[in-house]
């Protein structure tokens, strides 16, 4: 009986037609955005018939310093960001029939702590990533004369992958033969409190900042020059008041 009661009170409860209406829209949307997501990871993470080599011998990859106090004073530029686009270029040396990958991670800086940079940064890294956009990768590799044939990407075996919509602290040095901010060390670059993503050696975001100098973000200064301004034109404005 009480089910019953529930049941005839749900049948006369009479939902606005717009009401209706803004939830098949809500639910179509939903529907689209579930699949192009789907879709999107299936292609960033498709597995394609590929061959994988180690690092290339290169001056930008390996180890470099053993404390945090090191890395600091060697990197040129040291910010916090988050990644917002993972892309690939390629190159092919004229004394080897062979092509290299290059990662290119592009970054909405979120806070400077050493060097200059600009709202958006891009740091290249030595090496491609595995199962991950193969297809642009191995477009990459096409584009510079790579026959269609070609299907290997060299990777780094210590290479820490930060991951989009992430935060990490960056750890970059420039090149001034290129005009570009390259990672020396392929694994010290990146620098994340996540667990989830590997650590090397001693090197964690929260003891690298300890050896670096405060910096107020910029936002914090422009909210106390406008907390400044304000609380001035009210004194200003009370003071006109009892004058009158």
């Amino acid at each position: 009986m009480e089910n019953n009661k529930w049941i005839m009170i749900l049948k006369r409860v009479r939902i606005p037609v717009w009401l209706r209406r803004t939830g098949i829209i809500v639910l179509v949307l939903l529907l689209i955005l579930s699949g192009l997501v789907a879709i999107q990871h299936y292609y960033d993470h498709q597995i394609l018939d590929v061959q994988y080599t180690q690092s290339r011998p290169h001056a930008y990859t390996g180890s470099f310093a053993d404390k945090p106090e090191e890395l600091v004073e060697f990197s040129d530029v040291i910010y916090e960001g988050i990644v917002i686009d993972i892309s690939f270029e390629a190159e092919k040396p004229d004394w080897r029939p062979i092509y290299y990958l290059n990662t290119i991670y592009t970054i909405a800086v979120i806070r400077t702590y050493k060097g200059n940079t600009n709202l958006i940064e891009t740091i290249h890294v030595s090496n491609g990533l595995q199962d991950y956009k193969l297809q642009e990768q191995l477009d990459a590799l096409h584009a510079v004369g790579a026959p269609a044939t070609y299907k290997q990407i060299n990777i780094s075996g210590r290479n820490c992958t930060p991951q989009i919509g992430s935060t990490y602290l960056f750890c970059v040095k420039e090149r001034d033969d290129l005009q570009e901010r390259w990672a020396r060390y392929s694994s010290q670059f990146a620098l994340s409190g996540d667990l989830a993503v590997p650590q090397y050696d001693l090197y964690n975001p929260n003891v690298i900042k300890e050896h670096l100098p405060y910096v107020p973000h910029p936002l914090l200064i422009l909210t106390i020059v406008s907390g400044t301004v304000l609380a001035l034109t009210i004194v200003i404005h009370k003071r006109k008041k009892q004058r009158r």
